[in-house]
C-alpha cells in the first residue's frame, strides 16, 4: 500500500503533462492550407492588429468607374463626389430624393443648410455599382455640373487575405473545442478553455472586419453636393458707378465707426483710473514746483558783482 501511494503522483503528473503536450501539438499543428498557425501561449493565431491585412481599406488601384469592368470578377470599392449648381436648393433636394429611390440608393448622412445667402445641401448615397454612373448622370441633369471626382479601390487581395485568416481560425476554434471535450485534468482544463475564448475573440473580430468590408464593395458611395452659389462668379466686382462708390465709401465709414466705438467701450471702464493717475501726477508735480520755488525765495540773494 505505501508502495501504491508513492506512485500515484508521479502517474497524476504524466496524464498531465501528456494532456498539455497534445494541447501545444494541436495548438501548433498545420491547418489545412499547409501553414503553421503561430502565435499564443498555446501555439494560437497573431494578434487582431497584426492578423488583419495591411491592405484592408487602402487603395491598391485607383481609377474612374467607367474604366474598368466592375463585373470582372474582383473586389472593388467604389467612391465618388459631385457638385451641382441649382437655382433653388430646396426644390433641388426634393429631386435628388425622388432620384435616389428610384435607383434604390440609401441614404446614409445628410446635410442641409437653407439659411443664409449661400444655402448649401450635401447628401451620401450607398447604391449598387452597376447603378453608380446612371446616377451620377441623373444628379447631374438636376442643374449644372461644376465638378465630380470618382476612384475605384481595388481590395480583392484583402478579402482574399481576411477569408484565410477566418478559415484557419474556424479549423482551430473547432480543434479546441474538441480537445476541451476530452480534456478531464483541470490545469489542461483551464488552458485550454483560455485558448479557446481568444480564438474565439479573433474570430468575432475577423468576421466583423470581413463584413464590414463586404458592405463597403457591395454598396457603392455617392456624395452630392447642391449649390446655388457659382464659384467662378461669386468674387464681389468692384464699384462700377458713382453709386456703388458713395455705398462702398458708406461702408467704409460705418466699419470705422463701429470700430472706434468698440474701443471706446473697451477703454470706458479704465477711464476714471486713468483720470485717477493723471490727477495725481499733476499734483506731485505741483507740489514739486512749490517746494523749489520756496527754497529759491529762502536762499539769500547773490552778493553784488565786485566792482
Amino acid at each position: 500500500m505505501p508502495t501504491t501511494a508513492r506512485h500515484r503522483p508521479s502517474v497524476r503528473h504524466a496524464i498531465g503533462i501528456l494532456i498539455l503536450g497534445a494541447v501545444v501539438a494541436v495548438g501548433c499543428g498545420s491547418d489545412d492550407s499547409g501553414g503553421p498557425v503561430n502565435g499564443g501561449v498555446l501555439g494560437g493565431p497573431e494578434p487582431l492588429e497584426r492578423s488583419l491585412p495591411a491592405t484592408v481599406g487602402s487603395a491598391d488601384m485607383v481609377v474612374t468607374p467607367g474604366a474598368i469592368d466592375l463585373d470582372a470578377g474582383r473586389s472593388l470599392v467604389v467612391r465618388g463626389s459631385a457638385t451641382v449648381l441649382v437655382d433653388d436648393v430646396e426644390d433641388a433636394v426634393e429631386v435628388v430624393r425622388r432620384v435616389a429611390d428610384d435607383a434604390d440608393a440609401e441614404l446614409v448622412a445628410s446635410d442641409v443648410a437653407l439659411e443664409g445667402d449661400r444655402p448649401t445641401a450635401r447628401l451620401t448615397y450607398r447604391v449598387l455599382p452597376d447603378r453608380y454612373r446612371d446616377l451620377v448622370t441623373s444628379f447631374a441633369g438636376i442643374g449644372k455640373l461644376l465638378a465630380e471626382e470618382s476612384s475605384v479601390d481595388d481590395v480583392t487581395g484583402s478579402v482574399v487575405d481576411l477569408d484565410a485568416r477566418i478559415e484557419a481560425t474556424e479549423i482551430s476554434v473547432e480543434r479546441l473545442r474538441d480537445l476541451l471535450a476530452r480534456t478531464a485534468d483541470v490545469a489542461a482544463l483551464t488552458a485550454v478553455e483560455a485558448e479557446l475564448a481568444a480564438r474565439e475573440a479573433d474570430l468575432a473580430a475577423l468576421r466583423a472586419a470581413r463584413a464590414a468590408l463586404g458592405n463597403l464593395v457591395d454598396r457603392a458611395t455617392l456624395t452630392v453636393v447642391l449649390t446655388s452659389t457659382d464659384p467662378a462668379t461669386s468674387l464681389e466686382e468692384p464699384p462700377a458707378g458713382f453709386v456703388d462708390g458713395v455705398r462702398a465709401g458708406w461702408d467704409v465709414v460705418v466699419a470705422v465707426g463701429r470700430a472706434i466705438v468698440v474701443v471706446a467701450g473697451f477703454g470706458a471702464p479704465v477711464a476714471p483710473f486713468a483720470v485717477v493717475l493723471v490727477v495725481v501726477v499733476r499734483l506731485l508735480r505741483w507740489r514739486r514746483q512749490r517746494r523749489r520755488a520756496a527754497r529759491l525765495a529762502a536762499a539769500p540773494p547773490p552778493p553784488p558783482p565786485a566792482s
